[in-house]
């Protein structure tokens, strides 16, 4: 299945509140996984618009949150997203850069409102848990992927108690001062340090899955439209970041009321699209051939004005019911899609269900983060021809260059 190659999905254990909300459950951790087991999703979901408020919290516990509310960030144009994430990025490298002076200097007197955030960002990072702390200190000496991802495991801390737990603990900015041990405030600027370069723009970060996602401001994308919970505290938030840690906890926010809403949509699309396949097969029933008709009439408004047979009718609903989802697709920044990309299970049924009225898999875009080109989906490749050809081209300069050989032992000439 093309869900083994394509989606990865971040999972947790849920439960409902009394207000009808999912929850994480307390002390439960979330953890990434390839989205497998997938097949016919978009008509498990279907069948939720009547479910029970246990039953939506244990096909949630299995297959992630739907973050359908995610559709404004992950629909955010890639060139204007690298142009934020660059310049949050560079930012923090100023911040980063203060503060060394600071210390530089000899840290007299109360530090300055910005060194005051960065020795507070670095108490933060000492709460994560050893294994991470672990895959942090690789990550940032440049240890290949897989070494990173031994040491962290599959199971991550649960973002909104990290965050939360974290935020509590810490003593008001007004307080933060210089740190006493110093070998803690080194590791953790320069973690800082690391972060502010790749999400800035300025380190290559040469992880496959990273490069399979567009580059580190796609990750840092999808990290936020994934995991909102992080960043979700309005009420431990400052007043300059309330209304962006309550635009997160919105994000968030899924009740078991949208579950079954979202499933009623989902559930009219695949009865349209069993129609259409079953019109252009077998024929309908004079039942059947009615449905498909307030199915067409609901795609494009207007009533039919003269009596079409059930394939006629088929063939002019297919197109309009396939830009339906397409622009849903577009809409999530699910089509395109990229190899490995993070997905909420709204859009993961969505591109199910693309799949099976095409009967083809979906299209890919190439890893290179400014290309905006297809590759072809037919082969297990990461970039389109013309980046592979660019990429091969410089791997032989680099290698002619330092006297090396290519891969079958030959010496360059």
């Amino acid at each position: 299945m093309v869900t083994r190659t394509l989606f990865t999905r971040f999972v947790v254990e849920m439960e409902v509140d009394a207000t009808g909300r999912l929850r994480p459950r307390p002390n439960t951790l979330w953890w990434s996984e390839p989205a497998i087991g997938e097949a016919g999703i978009h008509r498990r979901l279907a069948k939720l618009n009547r479910a029970s408020d246990d039953r939506i919290a244990a096909f949630a516990s299995t297959y992630g949150p739907l973050r359908f509310a995610a559709a404004p960030l992950l629909g955010i144009p890639g060139p204007r997203l690298r142009e934020v994430t660059f310049a949050l990025g560079q930012g923090m490298l100023g911040d980063l850069d203060r503060v060394r002076v600071w210390l530089a200097t000899g840290s007299h007197g109360r530090p300055p409102h910005e060194v005051r955030v960065v020795l507070a960002l670095v108490e933060l990072l000492q709460n994560l848990s050893e294994p991470t702390r672990r895959a942090v200190t690789l990550m940032v000496g440049g240890a290949p992927e897989a070494e990173v991802e031994s040491a962290a495991g599959s199971a991550s801390q649960d973002p909104a108690a990290f965050f939360g737990d974290g935020l509590r603990r810490m003593p008001p900015l007004s307080e933060v001062s210089r740190p006493i041990d110093v070998e803690r405030l080194r590791w953790g600027l320069d973690v800082l340090e690391w972060l502010g370069r790749a999400i800035g723009g300025l380190e290559e970060v040469s992880w496959p899955s990273v490069a399979d996602l567009g580059g580190p401001a796609e990750m840092f994308r999808s990290l936020l439209a994934n995991l909102p919970e992080a960043l979700g505290h309005p009420e431990l938030a400052g007043e300059k970041s309330a209304a962006a840690a309550a635009m997160f906890d919105a994000l968030a926010t899924e009740s078991v009321t949208d579950w079954r809403v979202i499933a009623n949509q989902v559930d009219g699309w695949v009865v349209a699209a069993d129609l259409v396949r079953l019109a252009q097969s077998e024929g309908l029933t004079p039942r059947e051939k009615a449905r498909l008709c307030d199915v067409y009439e609901g795609l494009t408004a207007p009533k039919l004005g003269v009596a079409l047979s059930s394939a006629e009718l088929a063939e002019r609903a297919k197109p309009l019911l396939q830009a339906r989802l397409e622009g849903e697709l577009e809409r999530g920044g699910a089509r395109p899609v990229r190899r490995g990309i993070v997905l909420g299970l709204y859009w993961r049924a969505l591109a199910g269900l693309w799949r099976e009225l095409e009967d083809r898999p979906l299209p890919r875009r190439c890893a290179t983060p400014s290309c905006g080109a297809m590759v072809p989906t037919t082969r297990n490749r990461r970039y389109c021809t013309t980046c592979q050809g660019e990429r091969s081209r410089a791997r032989v300069a680099a290698l002619r260059a330092r006297g090396g050989k290519l891969r079958d032992g030959l010496s360059l000439p």
